[in-house]
């Protein structure tokens, strides 16, 4: 899982808390270069793609009892690539659990599903899901760090034989430095 380069990106999200319960996002510029699934030898030899996002986003999170939170995130974000294939416009929402462990940890679980509303074909509407966990931990009120474990499904056009074109397993990373906090 950690020999191959597969994807590398830098997303700066800018929040703002609107309510203690809703969070309303914006990431105006972000930098993907990411590598083919390897699939076969020959993908490995392949050259990164690479791609400019723009997304908006809105979050929900709703208190279930002193520690528990169940949270929903919906995102609409323009995907432009330095290729011949056309730019995409995606949905995705999120649906999940959090616990607050303690003050400086919370653990998540999480389902995700992608859709494309333009750009691609009718048999590719339907992008890929995202099952994952992940360990908040908050070093400071303004550095955290997210560490996670997503397995994706990507579809692919319907056929014969199914629509599931891939599985994965990614690990991640994320990094979180907030500049000011007016509370």
């Amino acid at each position: 899982m950690l020999d191959q380069n597969l994807m590398f990106s830098i997303r700066p999200w800018i929040h703002y808390q609107y309510r203690s319960n809703l969070k309303f996002s914006a990431s105006p510029f972000s930098y993907f270069s990411h590598y083919r699934i390897i699939q076969d030898k020959a993908d490995n030899e392949v050259t990164a793609n690479s791609e400019v996002r723009v997304s908006i986003a809105e979050e929900l999170q709703h208190k279930i009892s002193r520690h528990i939170y169940l949270l929903n995130r919906n995102a609409l974000e323009y995907r432009i690539f330095n290729s011949p294939q056309p730019n995409i416009t995606r949905f995705r929402t999120r649906f999940g659990g959090q616990y607050e462990l303690t003050g400086h940890v919370k653990l998540a679980l999480f389902d995700e599903f992608f859709i494309n509303l333009a750009g691609t074909s009718a048999g590719h509407i339907p992008d890929h899901n995202r099952t994952g966990f992940n360990i908040e931990y908050n070093v400071s009120p303004q550095l955290k760090f997210d560490l996670g474990y997503i397995y994706l499904v990507r579809f692919s056009v319907p056929t014969a034989a199914g629509n599931i074109r891939s599985h994965e397993n990614n690990i991640f990373l994320h990094l979180t430095y907030q500049l000011k906090n007016n509370k």
